[in-house]
């Protein structure tokens, strides 16, 4: 994905859909602040595609090759192992409905059919986070799941030193603590300050517009 330059939405906009879909979280010990940290470091609050040969998607960039976790579309499929997963998902208050279809590659790419809502794009990253709550990770261990540490493969060479991941995730956890305290005050200085700790940037005046529109 080439990273979006400016902002994708307002953040009261992205802040109300995460609210509307927290129960997603339950049990995982996972902030909805920890989370706009995530969507900020990922997108600036775009829902766009990774760009090629990437195939990530969505505010967090999750991969549609985790979707058979928790699609609802896989309730009644003929894969007895998905359809299982679904339902546990479901009944968990996790499932994710009306995706678009998921198309499996012989090279084994995974990609999705179609662009996410702006719903289900915040909705697959909360459910990513609770399956991996469900398959026993702990809060510090999910956000290292989320965040691929430990990935070997082909990347960009600040993820692949050493640490580069941990240091992600501790931008991530120093933009939640910040705008814990700014939200609940309508601090806009302070949540533009929170964000700069997932993903710095210096168009103050223009990110301002955006993301606190009127």
């Amino acid at each position: 994905m080439g990273i979006p330059r400016k902002p994708g939405c307002a953040f009261d906009d992205i802040w109300g859909l995460v609210q509307q879909n927290k129960s997603m979280l339950v049990t995982t010990g996972t902030s909805s602040e920890l989370v706009m940290g995530i969507f900020w470091e990922e997108t600036l609050f775009n829902n766009v595609f990774q760009t090629a040969p990437g195939t990530a998607l969505g505010y967090g960039q999750t991969e549609p090759a985790e979707f058979y976790r928790f699609n609802a579309n896989n309730l009644n499929g003929r894969n007895q192992s998905f359809a299982e997963m679904a339902k546990n998902a479901q009944v968990k208050g996790y499932a994710v409905y009306n995706l678009p279809r998921v198309i499996y590659y012989p090279d084994k790419r995974v990609t999705c059919g179609g662009p996410l809502t702006d719903e289900q794009a915040v909705q697959v990253a909360l459910a990513m986070i609770r399956d991996l709550r469900e398959r026993g990770k702990g809060p510090h261990t999910i956000l290292d799941g989320y965040a691929g540490v430990g990935f070997k493969g082909e990347q960009a060479a600040h993820l692949a030193r050493p640490g580069g991941r941990e240091a992600i995730i501790q931008d991530w956890r120093d933009c939640e603590t910040q705008l814990q305290a700014a939200i609940p005050a309508d601090d806009q200085d302070g949540i533009m300050q929170a964000l700069k700790r997932a993903r710095p940037f210096n168009q103050d005046d223009e990110f301002r517009k955006i993301l606190f529109p009127g």
